[in-house]
């Protein structure tokens, strides 16, 4: 037991000083236009629901007590490595979980939005420690730390949730996961017998699909009062999908589906000069000129678009689909190189945020454009992201593995690939940061999959991972054949061995 405490010590000595050697280095984080937008809000105490307004909300009374960018950067690096390790420890050995924790977050694909302060690191450090939380409640049997462990599972589901308009398949899976472990299902025997596991037959299967669907709809609907009933001010950001959509439909059928309010020029020339069809931004805000298109769009006439977009989509869904998929291709770097694979940067602010220590973070900034192809940021060989989305789908096959980790695991890379389906109909652009979620659990994939290949396994001795409870068993033989073990033998019968007697035929 010694021995295993050590090295679980060391396992987390050796995280907190790459944690800290790497919050040291990069101290601001990286920080684009987004970043200083939302801490421009945070620091006005004015919230749109165009970012994050709820996580912003959040860290608003803690910015008034001196808890800046720095201390929420070092928080969300910290949260995304102990995510990470807590994923990985639930398949491999302290030491050689700490190892790859350590070896992931160390690849430049992962590097690079680590280090980056945005919803972007802060969705995916809150989606690793939802997973993690999941698999260490899959592995205790029903006490308090359950009960606490349960606590702060809805506490970064609830993070996740706020910090993206598309986290709900993410959040969803997280929560079958925990209805599995934490649901009465003992009570419900003629549906399934079994605790801790996915259901047996199809209507247990179903039940805590009902029952994880109702916690989320709970969760949205409740962000959504909370957003309601504040200072939040409401933006309409799915306008800027709609104008994308119908920008690229009107180009793509040669025909205007813009009404003259919301698109002036009325001309196709006009609009085709200036769409970027892997970019929203160049159309709705001025580069060389006024743009073409006039968003905000009044909130009395969201309504009237929204409309414009369906019929215009139920007129042409070939045409819809066709330069969607046409986008998912470049997402995923098909025949392309992947776009903006890092922020190298602090943009210019007016507060005088800057690299604390640049003779560190330099470095890390030349080691990450190793990997780029170009100086316009672009990925190299290691930023194919299909072969990423790939590795996800082949985590699938942990579907039908015996050990309940391993099928939780594959649960999660089924939110993966539904977060990656929202992008699909949900995005007005393209870049390696909408992936970036999706490929550093697939990395967590390859890893336990290589782990298992190689034997490596988890020593479960603490009680954070002790096996999950088995199937309900009839005691009532087992304690006959106890008593009998315990009784003496008869005279004229042979012991065999300790509880097995020998007797004569009468």
């Amino acid at each position: 037991m010694r021995g295993a405490r050590r090295r679980e010590f060391l396992a987390v000595a050796l995280l907190c000083l790459f944690s800290g050697f790497l919050i040291f280095a990069t101290i601001p984080g990286r920080m684009s236009s987004d970043s200083l937008t939302q801490i421009a809000a945070v620091r006005a105490g004015k919230f749109t629901d165009w970012h994050t307004p709820l996580l912003l909300m959040i860290w608003r009374p803690f910015w008034l007590m001196g808890f800046g960018p720095t201390s929420a950067y070092a928080l969300s690096v910290i949260i995304f490595v102990s995510g990470l390790y807590g994923l990985l420890r639930s398949a491999l050995s302290c030491l050689w979980s700490a190892c790859a924790t350590i070896a992931i977050v160390g690849a430049p694909m992962v590097l690079g939005y680590v280090t980056y302060f945005g919803r972007d690191q802060w969705f995916t450090a809150s989606m690793l420690a939802s997973f993690a939380l999941v698999l260490a409640i899959s592995r205790l049997k029903p006490d308090r730390k359950r009960l606490t462990l349960s606590l702060l599972l809805f506490v970064a589901l609830s993070i996740t949730l706020a910090t993206r308009q598309n986290a709900a398949p993410v959040v969803g899976v997280a929560l079958i996961g925990w209805v599995t472990w934490c649901g009465p299902w003992r009570r419900l025997g003629r549906f399934d017998r079994v605790s801790g596991t996915l259901g047996r037959s199809v209507t247990a299967r179903f039940i805590r699909l009902g029952a994880a669907t109702a916690l989320l709809a709970g969760l949205i609907v409740a962000q959504s009062l909370i957003r309601s009933a504040s200072s939040v001010e409401s933006t309409h950001p799915e306008q800027q999908l709609y104008l994308f959509d119908l920008a690229a439909l009107s180009l793509r059928e040669n025909q205007l589906y813009l009404d003259r309010d919301f698109f002036p020029a009325q001309d196709l020339e006009v609009l085709r000069r200036s769409f970027n069809p892997y970019n929203a931004s160049s159309i709705v805000f001025s580069v060389n000129g006024a743009p073409p298109l006039t968003p905000p769009v009044p909130a009395d006439r969201i309504a009237e678009l929204r409309s414009d977009w369906l019929a215009a989509i139920r007129e042409h869904p070939s045409g819809y689909l066709a330069f969607r998929f046409e986008m998912l291709r470049t997402q995923v770097a098909w025949e392309n190189k992947a776009d903006w694979v890092y922020h190298p940067q602090i943009d210019a602010n007016p507060w005088g945020y800057h690299f604390v220590n640049p003779d560190l973070q330099q470095p890390m900034d030349g080691y990450l454009r190793l990997f780029a192809a170009n100086d316009y940021l672009q990925g190299g060989w290691i930023y194919e992201i299909w072969v990423y989305l790939l590795i996800t789908i082949a985590g699938l096959g942990y579907l039908v593995s015996r050990n309940p980790q391993r099928k939780l695991l594959a649960l999660f890379c089924v939110g993966s690939l539904g977060y990656q389906a929202t992008i699909f109909f949900a995005t007005m652009g393209v870049g390696y940061r909408l992936t970036f979620p999706s490929v550093v659990l697939s990395l967590v994939v390859v890893a336990v999959g290589l782990g298992d290949l190689s034997g490596v396994r988890t020593r479960a001795k603490r009680s954070w991972f002790t096996p999950p409870p088995g199937p309900e068993v009839d005691t009532e033989p087992l304690d006959e054949i106890t008593s009998l073990a315990a009784a003496p033998p008869e005279r004229g019968s042979i012991q065999l061995a300790r509880g097995l007697v020998l007797r004569p035929i009468e």
